[in-house]
């Protein structure tokens, strides 16, 4: 059961601003109420592309993940297999192993989701906070919620700025799972956040402040983890928009950590999955950011 105060369904579009104070506004978000994702389109419609632009070609073709060895499924390539639902107000994405996609030889398929650029989802700071769970752990996991540049063809050095949220490096218990940051390609600066041995499989809300002088992560509504300085300062030029994503046995463990892979387990009908109940985008951190859990209403 997904434990709610309310819910609400903002359906504008905000380009990137910087709303650093005032009241607190709610700017977007994604509640899945409906029965299934509004995909985007190569001419522009659409909320969540299947692929980041970054990757090149149609929507219609999947691609191996950038970071893992499975293959991120596209709908229009193989509607019948692709592993994201919608239902219940809450987005799952499931791994899978490869049932025989034709011209796939990877042994996982999983999803990619990000918010279309070409429709303007892409913020600068604010609050970032998704309610997610993790319910079925399993060696090689590899899911992910995050921040990404969303501003096609820009070279200004801020192609690659990436502000992690949550990412659990193929751990079998689901555990720890880290945060952190990048400052790429210029200068090439990356650094963890922290990385969290606690609960992954039950309902907890994930969040982001970023301001133009500070980032911080949060969890349940407190923070846990804080990133001032240049570091944080140099995103402040940065437009990022919103990624999910499941994929399996991360490609760049050392020497493919059998600990972390899935040559051993999980064993066959074992499908990890992430599920999302909500993605909410703020103006700013709320003043009175609720702890707990459960949903506290936008």
């Amino acid at each position: 059961m997904v434990a709610r105060v309310r819910k609400a369904t903002i359906g504008g579009i905000t380009r990137p601003v910087d709303l650093l104070s005032g009241s607190t506004e709610l700017l977007w978000s994604e509640e899945f109420t409906g029965s299934g994702l509004s995909l985007a389109t190569d001419s522009g419609g659409g909320t969540w592309r299947t692929k980041g632009y970054e990757a090149g070609g149609s929507l219609a073709t999947g691609y191996t993940d950038f970071a893992g060895s499975s293959w991120n499924v596209s709908p229009t390539q193989h509607p019948s297999n692709f592993p994201v639902t919608v239902g219940g107000s809450v987005l799952t994405i499931t791994a899978k192993r490869n049932p025989g996609l034709s011209g796939v030889t990877n042994d996982w398929i999983g999803a990619y989701l990000v918010t279309n650029h070409l429709t303007g989802l892409h913020w600068r700071f604010g609050y970032f906070e998704w309610r997610a769970r993790f319910p079925v752990a399993a060696r090689g996991m590899f899911p992910a919620l995050w921040l990404f540049n969303n501003i096609a063809g820009r070279s200004d050095g801020k192609e690659g700025a990436e502000i992690d949220m949550f990412e659990v490096f193929g751990d079998p218990t689901g555990q720890p799972w880290a945060s952190g940051w990048h400052n790429n390609p210029t200068p090439g600066v990356s650094g963890n956040a922290g990385y969290f041995p606690t609960d992954t499989a039950g309902w907890h809300r994930y969040g982001v402040e970023w301001t133009s002088s500070k980032i911080a992560w949060y969890k349940d509504g407190a923070q846990v983890a804080q990133l001032t300085g240049a570091n944080a300062e140099w995103f402040a030029t940065a437009d990022l928009g919103i990624r999910i994503n499941y994929a399996m046995d991360p490609n760049w463990l050392s020497s493919g950590d059998p600990n972390k892979s899935t040559s051993l387990d999980p064993t066959s009908g074992v499908e990890p999955r992430l599920e999302v109940d909500y993605v909410r985008v703020y103006n700013h951190k709320p003043g009175n950011l609720a702890t707990g859990s459960d949903d506290p209403g936008p």
